[in-house]
């Protein structure tokens, strides 16, 4: 076999080696869509669409429901932490259905929640919880708030009218829940004004 015949295999074998690894070194540098491992963003808030609803801790006043709810005396035969008062978050509605969000919680203090100088059960624990997928604590500056009443209330109940507190909150709803919780002062009633959000589709 002649050198010249030989210098020609050589230079075609390592031109074929040369375009082998230039086209790895482009595939090795083309990124998939979504490598995998790697979790799709969640979309922001701010793109998602809400509709705004009102919520309140329904009680019953001779079978019908109604905006408040009675609070028992304190008994010092209950525990610390006790659970006093247990209810459903509902959508406010018209007719008989009742849409549940949530819930609202009652309790007794623990001695290290107690305010500096207040008697046993002169305050109680408010919890609120939004736990329905899709549901939110609403985007009002004050989307909770709560009325104290020392006698059982008549008329209509008006949260922008409300002072015993206003808050907001801001903590999870959902499937990973947590509840908004606040120390409020003993009363005989209460209303429970909370301000929800549903996520919707939007429009396009």
């Amino acid at each position: 076999m002649s050198s010249v015949f030989k210098s020609r295999i050589s230079s075609l074998l390592l031109m074929g080696f040369l375009a082998g690894s230039l086209m790895a070194c482009s595939d090795a540098d083309t990124e998939p869509d979504n490598p995998e491992g790697t979790e799709e963003e969640e979309m922001p808030e701010e793109a998602k669409c809400f509709i705004d609803k009102e919520s309140w801790a329904m009680g019953v006043d001779h079978e019908e429901m109604v905006k408040y709810f009675e609070l028992k005396s304190y008994d010092p035969e209950d525990a610390p932490g006790t659970e006093v008062r247990w209810l459903y978050l509902e959508l406010e509605h018209e007719g008989e259905d009742h849409v549940h969000i949530g819930a609202v919680k009652i309790k007794e203090l623990l001695e290290e929640e107690k305010p500096e100088g207040a008697a046993n059960g002169e305050f109680v624990k408010l919890m609120i919880r939004i736990d329905e997928p899709t549901w939110y604590f609403g985007p009002e500056t004050e989307n909770v708030k709560v009325q104290g009443y020392n006698s059982e209330p008549t008329g209509e109940t008006d949260p922008s009218m409300f002072d015993t507190h206003t808050g907001v909150a801001e903590v999870a709803s959902g499937d990973d829940w947590e509840y908004y919780e606040v120390i409020l002062k003993r009363y005989a009633f209460y209303s429970v004004y909370v301000g929800a959000k549903m996520e919707v589709a939007c429009e396009e």
